[in-house]
């Protein structure tokens, strides 16, 4: 319908359809728009054309500067020998001579520089050649939108007849609740609603804010372990948002210490998994499963054998018991909060180091004398 109104001109025909109800309306209270989409067109073909033109008119000049170019090129082989002559004959003793070489030789530089590759002119050119191309797509597609030719109506009687089809097609789907335009509106509205509910975090500030937490719960890590952090006891837990690692810092201090013994490193590790695991716990995340499987954490105190090394100090015990205190208390905690987890140690300690603990229970007794993980029958 709104077609047919453009070719008949009784609305504008670059108008889109969003506006063509409201024109269309207007129309059937009598107010008639002239719309004379004919010299609309006959304008932009004009200007089509023009610019045609153009296009056409760079293009042979590109042809006729490349071929320029291209003779440039000949001359240029036809006057090499100059250099040679100029190196050979250098003890000629004549004006006339040495004036024909040194034009020849001007020449010649000016040919070299005039045949480069890629000129200001070259550029100059493509870029325009460029914007026209973009203009002669804007005129071609609103030429699009308007009709070949307006329809002239023969009488009054017709055109009347037309704007009563209007009118009648107008009232027909503005009182029903189903018309297109109602059902569209009511899609608007409902999509603006659930995105005017639509809440968005600002992340940097929500990435602060957990990499606070996590220093928070690691300080709370350190004070459980205690004096087996030796000479780290009293520092403070950095979290390295851009390589993802814990550091310690000494309290009024700007460096990260470099933390050494691979006691040190295993509570260090212990610390950044649990913490992970409890923002992980804390943002109700449904991506990371409530597990962690810790294959011999006293490694740093006991050889493969499972004996402590001889060199080791008497506080090894300690330190085993107080890492084990940790994971105790994590299960402790995650209990309260009426969360769920479960965590695999296997270890080479005895069981007295663990003893009393509420939530470590021993799968398995020792595995000595042949009783193994994986016992010798079942390989």
């Amino acid at each position: 319908m709104i077609k047919k109104a453009k070719e008949f001109a009784l609305i504008n025909p670059d108008t889109i359809e969003k506006d063509a109800l409201r024109e269309l309306n207007n129309v059937v209270k009598g107010v008639i728009i002239e719309a004379g989409s004919g010299l609309e067109r006959e304008k932009l073909e004009k200007e089509r054309n023009i610019i045609k033109r153009k296009i056409k008119n760079l293009k042979d000049f590109t042809n006729e500067y490349s071929s320029f170019k291209k003779n440039l090129t000949e001359i240029e082989d036809s006057l090499k020998p100059i250099d040679f002559i100029k190196k050979e004959t250098g003890v000629i003793e004549s004006d006339s001579f040495n004036t024909l070489i040194s034009q020849l030789s001007k020449e010649l530089t000016e040919i070299k520089e005039a045949r480069k590759t890629k000129t200001p002119i070259d550029k100059q050119v493509l870029d325009e050649i460029s914007l026209l191309n973009y203009q002669l797509t804007t005129i071609e597609s609103k030429l699009e939108s308007l009709p070949i030719e307006n329809k002239i109506f023969e009488n009054d009687r017709n055109k009347y007849m037309f704007i009563g089809e209007v009118k009648a097609k107008i009232n027909l789907y503005t009182k029903s609740d189903s018309s297109p335009t109602a059902s569209i509106e009511k899609d608007i509205k409902k999509i603006e609603e659930e995105l005017e509910s639509i809440t968005i975090d600002d992340t940097e500030i929500k990435r602060e804010l957990t990499i606070k937490l996590i220093e928070e719960v690691i300080r709370e890590y350190m004070i459980t372990v205690g004096n087996a952090m030796e000479n780290y006891k009293g520092f403070l837990p950095e979290f390295d948002y851009k390589e993802k690692s814990l550091k310690l810092r000494k309290p009024k201090s700007t460096f990260y210490e470099n933390v050494g013994s691979s006691s040190n490193h295993m509570f260090l590790h212990l610390f950044f998994s649990l913490a992970m695991q409890e923002i992980i716990f804390k943002n109700k995340s449904p991506y990371v499963a409530p597990l962690i499987i810790i294959d011999q954490p006293s490694r740093p105190y006991y050889g493969d054998d499972g004996f402590r090394k001889a060199d080791e100090d008497q506080s090894d015990d300690f330190k085993i018991t107080q890492a084990f205190k940790l994971l105790d208390k994590f299960i402790a905690e995650r209990n309260e909060n009426k969360g769920e987890f479960q965590m695999i140690v296997f270890e080479h300690i005895s069981k007295n180091l663990f003893k009393d603990m509420e939530n470590v229970h021993l799968v398995d007794s020792e595995f000595r004398n042949g009783n193994a993980l994986i016992p010798a029958e079942m390989l």
